[in-house]
């Protein structure tokens, strides 16, 4: 069965410091027998049982197996010889202590591919036959130290194999512990080959049927030496026919080495067939697991560590996202503030101030000479500018807009360049009328008499800007289910009419409007002067703190049925004796305001925001509908004032002449425009979704129509700044918690190659049941992989409840909400970095865990 040839086996203690330990050993065994090898301490008889089991490799010499040569073997038949032919049995047993009795038995099955029930079943018979089949489910370290080896014979017998190899393995048992391990393997030998390596003289002579003597690397004797030839069982028969036949024929040496030959070529292809031992990647990841249970408090300080680079670059993210989930409410919330505009010539905002920028000429920077250059900025003004301006024709885009624009994505406002003035009765002089739209002409002729307001110009400039931009009359989106989804009316209201129309108890024509409250049913203090509630006399009240102005309260009925008097430009021009005149638009006589208005804008309700509502399409305290644009345009073009005006180059009123952009321009202040082209159109999105559609909307028609369409974002260029700015602090911090993520990767690293130094008697036992480096490197890889896993979960958990603390307290401090949000992706993506840092770092020590001699490994203590 096993033949060995001239073995000679060399160690190195140093460089050059040869340590000769088997010097030529010949020797053949049986098929079946029970072999001792006796010998003093360090006489090889070890490293001698290491090389049959091809657990060392041998240094000179040849082993022949089954008539097969070990000269021919490959790694992977060593690990498959191993596996299905070699059985150990070491005196330190060898189990692996963090999987149960019965999983160590099965082992051998398990690299060998054998199906899970036939690998538990056949443990169990191994157990049971040893006599352990009641400690099946224990650990190793619960038995003693009897019942360990005997586990140790059951693996060794589990797999059917054709030789036992034991190293002393009564060496660390008592006398009753070591007769059962004796009696078992005696039983053994009766079938298969059994070489036992002992110091026990009196166990060697009561169990062996042969003894051989080893004494300084050499064989001093053999009790039963075996001179017969070495044949495999598949060609038994074959050779006891050939023996026959040999008496018979007297078969010549040349013949019989032909045969051998011919048996050893059988023998290889069988061997290229047979199914290689492996541990599969579910038992890897298996054992790994165990392994990390088993030490849990290192293994939960180990993830713990791990994780405090994915807290941080996680909670990074989640302020991150929450700022700009912010951000984006702020700017969708805006969006009914800062639509896309169309003008008639729009520029390109960019690279209008791109061209401020002094351009990149290649100047060397920090030069050595005193010359002092100049850079083109003027000039590339003059050059770039005609580039960047745009003329839209918006009376296309117009139509385009009416015929196919989805009022689902937002809504459309035309602005024709035209004002119209609004008055509301002056509650403390019957006499006089208050303007109250434009807004800044009140405010601007309150403001003038409040003595610390006026008493300095740039105060007073300063307020009369920030009237201008305070939202008095705004008009409404032409979609009423909008406006109903949007808004609700508080009280006894009704939604005003859609249309202007002619009252016969007045004899003016009427269009609705509604007053604008916020979700608290509040207005601006300023709103009661535009209002009408409030007159131009109450303004000082209004800018004294301990006034009575903003803490005035009124009733729904109050408002609902209000009017106001509203007049074009046009309705400034009379004629007296046959002549033009016109009035001042800052008029407030009553008795004029009443002739010469046609229109009253009448208050039919009192509205807010619905709770939940996202958007809010009125830019006003009081918004009306389209139609009153419509009408009031209508009335001024038809107006006897603007016909005159039409028919002349000079003003009806002074007679001077008027230039063509002059002429426009009065015509423009007279209230005159036309519909069909609008001075600029904004488009109000209900989402960024919706803006996105928006803006394709637009491409699509520059594509289709061969015109370009150039707007304006200008609620896009105010946040890009913030949104950049964001970014760019979250890099910086993510990149501060990076270093934590490549420390912890680091003692990651650490952690598995201490796994592989504390492991490195589970590694030799594994490769002495047949698992190949490969198997030993993916068991270490999983033990890393797992660590990062662990690490992932724990850190991604504990940012999120970190979380929870922070938006609480920043809500308390803030008012905002959730200003920590984690993503689900961002959740996996940290989870696949820990996890991917992990495997990175096991890999390096997971090499050296598979590169170990398991020889020397299973003599580490």
């Amino acid at each position: 069965m096993v033949e060995l040839k001239n073995i000679k086996k060399s160690y190195f203690t140093g460089k050059e410091n040869e340590i000769l330990v088997l010097k030529g050993i010949d020797v053949k065994f049986r098929k079946n027998e029970f072999v001792s090898i006796l010998g003093p301490s360090g006489c090889g008889k070890t490293t001698l049982l290491n090389i049959i089991g091809g657990l060392d490799s041998k240094g000179e010499g040849e082993i022949v197996i089954d008539g097969l040569s070990s000269k021919d073997f490959s790694q992977s038949d060593w690990d498959n010889y191993r596996n299905k032919r070699i059985g150990f049995v070491f005196q330190s047993y060898n189990l692996i202590p963090h999987i149960s009795v019965i999983a160590n038995v099965e082992m051998p099955l398990v690299m060998a591919g054998e199906k899970k029930s036939e690998c538990h079943k056949r443990a169990k018979e191994l157990l049971k036959l040893v006599g352990l089949e009641n400690h099946v489910n224990k650990k190793p370290l619960q038995l003693s130290g009897g019942q360990m080896q005997r586990v140790a014979i059951a693996r060794a017998l589990v797999a059917n194999p054709d030789i036992i190899l034991a190293d002393e393995p009564t060496g660390a048992l008592d006398n009753e512990s070591s007769e059962q391990v004796m009696d078992i393997l005696e039983q053994v030998a009766k079938d298969r080959l059994v070489i036992m390596v002992t110091h026990n003289n009196v166990l060697a002579e009561k169990y062996s049927t042969r003894i051989i003597d080893l004494s300084d690397g050499k064989i001093t004797g053999d009790s039963n030496p075996y001179d017969g030839e070495i044949l495999t069982d598949e060609v038994a028969t074959e050779t006891c026919a050939e023996q026959e036949s040999e008496k018979k024929e007297k078969i010549d040496e040349k013949k019989r080495e032909l045969l051998r030959r011919r048996l050893a070529k059988m023998l290889a292809r069988q061997r290229k067939r047979e199914r290689k031992s492996h541990l599969s990647f579910k038992t890897a990841v298996g054992l790994s697991a165990r392994n990390l249970s088993s030490k849990k408090v290192r293994t939960s300080l180990t993830a713990f560590a791990g994780s405090i680079g994915i807290i941080g670059i996680t909670l990074v993210m989640a302020f991150s996202t929450g700022v700009k989930t912010y951000i984006n409410s702020l700017e969708e919330g805006a969006l009914s503030l800062y639509p896309l505009t169309v003008e008639q010539t729009s520029i390109n905002l960019a690279s209008a101030l791109g061209i401020l920028m002094p351009e990149d000429l290649g100047r060397t920077e920090y030069p050595t000479g005193d010359e002092i250059y100049t850079n083109p900025v003027l000039s590339n003004i003059a050059k770039e500018i005609p580039s960047m301006l745009a003329q839209n024709d918006l009376a296309s885009f117009k139509t385009h807009i009416d015929e196919n624009f989805n009022k689902e994505y937002g809504y459309v406002k035309y602005s024709y360049g035209t004002n119209f003035h609004v008055y509301a009765e002056n509650p403390t002089d019957e006499t006089e009328h208050m303007k109250v739209e434009p807004f800044i002409d009140v405010m601007e002729s309150a403001m003038a008499g409040i003595p610390i307001l006026s008493g300095g110009a740039s105060v007073f400039e300063m307020m009369k800007d920030y009237a201008s931009m305070l939202s008095s009359w705004g008009q409404m989106v032409n979609n009423r289910d909008l406006i109903t989804k949007q808004y609700e009316i508080i009280g006894k209201g009704k939604w005003p009419a859609q249309e202007v129309y002619y009252d016969k108890e007045t004899g003016k024509y009427i269009a609705e409007v509604v007053v604008v409250a916020d979700k608290t049913n509040s207005i601006n203090d300023y709103a009661l002067l535009l209002l009408g509630l409030k007159s131009e006399d109450d303004i000082v009240e209004a800018f004294s703190p301990g006034g009575s102005f903003a803490t005035s309260t009124y009733n729904v009925s109050d408002l609902v049925g209000m009017e106001y008097k509203i007049m074009t430009g046009s309705d400034y021009y009379y004629e007296e004796d046959g002549k033009w005149k016109r009035e001042e638009q800052t008029t407030k006589n009553a008795e004029f305001i009443n002739k010469q208005s046609e229109v009253i804008a009448r208050v039919s309700a009192v509205i807010r925001p619905k709770e939940g509502s996202s958007g809010s399409s009125i830019n006003g305290v009081i918004g009306y509908d389209s139609s009153l644009t419509d009408y009031l345009i209508k009335r001024a073009v038809e107006s006897d004032a603007v016909i005159e005006q039409q028919g002349t180059a000079k003003d009806i009123v002074t007679g001077s002449i008027l230039t063509g952009e002059v002429l426009s321009q009065r015509l423009v202040d007279m209230g005159v425009a036309d519909l069909s082209k609008p001075y600029s159109i904004s488009i109000y999105a209900n989402s960024f979704e919706d803006k996105e559609r928006i803006v394709e909307f637009i491409e699509e028609y520059n594509k289709t129509s061969g015109k370009q369409i150039k707007y304006t974002d200008t609620l896009e260029t105010m946040m890009s700044f913030v949104n950049t700015m964001s970014d760019t602090i979250t890099k910086v911090l993510i990149g501060f918690s990076s270093i934590s993520l490549i420390v912890s990767s680091i003692m990651i690293a650490v952690i598995i190659y201490t796994s592989v130094l504390e492991r490195r008697k589970e590694v030799g036992t594994l490769r002495s049941v047949g698992a190949r480096k490969k198997d030993i490197s993916v068991i270490f890889m999983a033990e890393s992989g797992m660590l990062g896993m662990l690490s992932g979960i724990m850190g991604v958990f504990i940012a999120w409840l970190i979380t929870m603390p922070v938006n609480l307290i920043l809500k308390m401090a803030v008012g905002i909400d959730n200003l920590a949000i984690i993503e689900w992706w961002q959740a996996l993506m940290m989870f696949l970095i820990s996890f991917g840092l992990s495997i990175t770092a096991g890999v390096i020590p997971a090499f050296i865990g598979a590169k170990q001699d398991p020889a020397v490994a299973l003599r580490t203590e």
